[in-house]
């Protein structure tokens, strides 16, 4: 079998992940797409196109179905014919292969409590009903709106804050893109333009936040440099490309969005937080950075003192100034850290 790698047990890692594909398969009554198929297992678009080749090594018939209704136009959905046995294959590989064939829909609500069941079993239950829970559902369908449906049918549950407004179409477009390592052209107005100028970007990934955020290369070979963030709700047009890039083997998207406070990169600062014992209780409930070292849970004077290390002065400064911290917090640092804090509060006095 092509691209097969042999470990010492004398089975081909190839061979195992083809059969784990066809389990994942064969539990979506819709099949999978390619760009499923590549972010379920973190491989490529060509070593996916093989496996589904190889499938056929196993005694199945793979095929194209019809794309969902909220599939991508260019997406390619596949699923299996029935099994029809090969005597090379192991009698339990057999049975691994027949075995979920069914895709259980479930809501939001139910999700939940299957999952929270989920995290009291061990095992191969465990096992079981984790591969029953494969999402099925990109981000710009399954995340925000299985939550908002679930809140609005809830009579004790609402929603608050601002709420943004964006074209789920472009977002569809995004998510392609990134998971394909295809290029996206955008129309894009900046905030600080008045109009909007057409540009093609390397995405890399998808922000979530107060506002929703594409980020991309404007280099689309090579190295990445410094990544832009076109907030969606600005993306007027979106438009795949059709060659796939590379990315940098040491780039990582999630390492480098955990870099920041929030959305905004730059320079980084070791801020100390120190919570006043009215508030220090709540204080310890959160996790403000995931870099956070706790320095004194209560000193002396019952205060609960803290120390983050990231980018984003700014967003740190906002959450400062919420309600919950608001007079009852405050923030040590080095000499320019705190200059630029000073600036921050300067320019919320001017809205007076």
């Amino acid at each position: 079998m092509r691209g097969a790698e042999t470990r010492l047990d004398g089975r081909s890692v190839s061979n195992n992940r083809v059969l784990d594909l066809i389990i994942d398969i064969q539990a979506r009554s819709a099949g999978m797409s390619t760009a499923e198929i590549t972010s379920r297992y973190g491989v490529g678009r060509s070593t996916a196109k093989r496996w589904i080749e190889e499938i056929g090594d196993f005694g199945y018939d793979v095929v194209e179905v019809p794309k969902l209704e909220d599939d991508h136009h260019r997406t390619k959905r596949w699923k299996l014919r029935e099994f029809v046995g090969d005597e090379h294959l192991a009698e339990r590989e057999a049975s691994k292969a027949r075995a979920l064939r069914f895709h259980a829909t479930l809501d939001a609500q139910e999700r939940i409590a299957v999952e929270t069941l989920l995290n009291r079993l061990e095992g191969e239950e465990k096992n079981a009903l984790r591969k029953l829970l494969v999402d099925d559902k990109g981000l710009s369908e399954g995340w925000a709106v299985e939550a908002e449906k679930l809140i609005a049918r809830t009579a004790h549950a609402h929603s608050v804050g601002v709420k943004l407004s964006y074209d789920v179409e472009t977002l569809k477009t995004a998510e392609f893109c990134v998971q394909n390592k295809l290029p996206i052209t955008i129309k894009y107005r900046s905030p600080t333009k008045q109009r909007a100028s057409r540009v093609t970007v390397r995405p890399l990934g998808i922000l979530y936040g107060r506002f929703v955020y594409l980020v991309a290369s404007r280099a689309l070979e090579g190295k990445i440099g410094l990544p832009i963030q076109y907030r969606l709700d600005l993306i007027q047009e979106a438009e795949e490309g059709d060659d796939e890039f590379a990315l940098p083997n040491s780039y990582d998207f999630k390492a480098w969005a955990k870099q920041s406070f929030g959305v905004q990169h730059g320079r980084v600062y070791t801020f100390q937080l120190t919570f006043k014992k009215t508030i220090a209780d709540r204080a310890r409930a959160v996790q403000f950075h995931p870099s956070q070292k706790i320095i004194s849970k209560s000193n002396r004077e019952g205060e609960y003192v803290i120390e983050i290390t990231c980018s984003g002065h700014q967003e740190v400064f906002h959450e400062l100034c919420h309600p919950d911290w608001l007079g009852r917090v405050s923030l040590r640092g080095e000499p320019d850290l705190m200059d630029e804090y000073g600036r921050y509060a300067g320019i919320i006095t001017t809205m007076l």
